[in-house]
Formats: structure tokens, C-alpha cells, sequence
């Protein structure tokens, strides 16, 4: 495997949080309305921007409902762990030398408010979240920001995530995208690589450079 650069997506790939972030946001939307919302009506929310799912649920008030749901979040937030296998995986590609880096539609305010207490921070150089870069996945902007900052090249970079935007970002930085199938409900997402589990990424093939 010689691709120099592994970046990650965070949610349903480094961890597994989705329950938690969308009973987070099922909560507020009852504390502001009175109405339970089926969870599969909110899943569209996963893999972008709580910004952009506020606006697209109509809400006014963005900034403060964004911060109640990040409370509402973290009452959830005691069973989020990383997946089987994650750590052992991206402390192996640290010995080997690859970088790691983070892309993720998260905050930073959100990525710092969980992230440290998983024990694998140290492991990563940048961390591109929403405010870094002038656009959200599936554009390409956030990892031709990590490009930028590492003077990485984009046949050198895998990003590995679980959506369809993650995919369409990949794709058009120019980047092979590897599927995170422990963590996907997509397994028709288009993908150089399908990962069954982390330590799959030890035993990728070679590419032509």
C-alpha cells in the first residue's frame, strides 16, 4: 500500500455515533415543537453540516438550536466509542509512516468536544472541519484544503468515509475514496476501495503512481 496520506471522515467511520447525534437532534426538534420525530426521517442529517440540516428543517434560530442539540448530543454520548479495531489500525499506519488527517463536516467546537477522550488524537496532523475550508463536502474544498496545508499530491491521499458525499468529495479532489462498510447504510456508494473492517487498510494493493 503506498498511498503516503489516509484521511478520515468521523462520524459512522473513525466512530460509531450516529444513534447519538440523531436522538440528539430528535430531542430538539421535540423540545421545540412537542412532535417525535421518526428517526429515519432525520438521517439525511448524517454526513453534513448541523448548519445545513437546521436550515433544511426550517429552523430560524440556527446558532442556538445547533447549540442545543450539541447538549442534547452529549447526554447521548456514553455509549460512543470507536469502532472495533480503529485504534490498533491507525496506530499500524503510524508506524509505517503514513499521515493521518481528519475531514469532517463537524465543528471544531464539535470534534474538540468528544474527539480527545477516544486516545487517538495524537495520531493526526490537520483536521479540516466546517469552518475551514469555503465548502462542504460532496465539494471538493475540504481535502484540497488538507492538499494545500500538506503539500500532499492527490495520488497520494485515500480519503475513507461512510456517504455518498464523502464519495462525491473524493471524487472530485481527484482522490481515491475507500468505503467504510462497518459503518455505511450505502453499499452501492462508489468507491476504489470496500473496507469489511479498519485493518483493512493494512493490506490495500499497490497503486500505480
Amino acid at each position: 500500500m503506498n498511498y503516503k496520506h489516509i484521511v478520515f471522515d468521523v462520524d459512522g467511520t473513525l466512530i460509531d455515533s450516529g444513534t447519538a447525534d440523531i436522538r440528539g437532534l430528535q430531542d430538539t426538534l421535540e423540545q421545540l415543537t412537542g412532535v417525535v420525530t421518526p428517526l429515519e426521517e432525520l438521517r439525511f442529517s448524517q454526513g453534513i453540516p448541523g448548519k445545513d440540516t437546521l436550515r433544511i428543517l426550517g429552523i430560524e434560530d440556527i446558532d442556538a438550536v445547533e447549540e442545543q442539540w450539541i447538549q442534547n448530543i452529549l447526554r447521548h454520548s456514553g455509549g460512543i466509542t470507536l469502532f472495533p479495531g480503529m485504534k490498533e489500525t491507525l496506530e499500524a499506519l503510524d508506524a509505517r509512516g503514513v499521515k493521518l488527517g481528519v475531514v469532517t463536516s463537524r465543528t471544531h467546537r464539535e470534534l474538540d468536544g468528544d474527539f480527545p477522550r477516544y486516545g487517538v488524537a495524537h495520531l493526526f496532523g490537520p483536521m479540516i472541519c466546517a469552518e475551514d475550508a469555503p465548502g462542504h463536502k460532496p465539494e471538493p474544498a475540504p481535502l484540497l484544503r488538507y492538499m494545500e496545508l500538506t503539500g500532499a499530491r492527490p495520488e497520494e491521499v485515500l480519503y475513507v468515509g461512510d456517504t455518498i458525499n464523502d464519495s462525491l468529495c473524493a471524487q472530485r479532489s481527484g482522490i481515491d475514496f475507500a468505503l467504510a462498510l462497518w459503518g455505511t447504510n450505502d453499499l452501492a456508494i462508489p468507491a476504489e476501495h470496500r473496507l469489511q473492517s479498519p485493518s483493512a487498510l493494512l493490506d490495500l494493493p499497490d497503486k500505480v503512481l
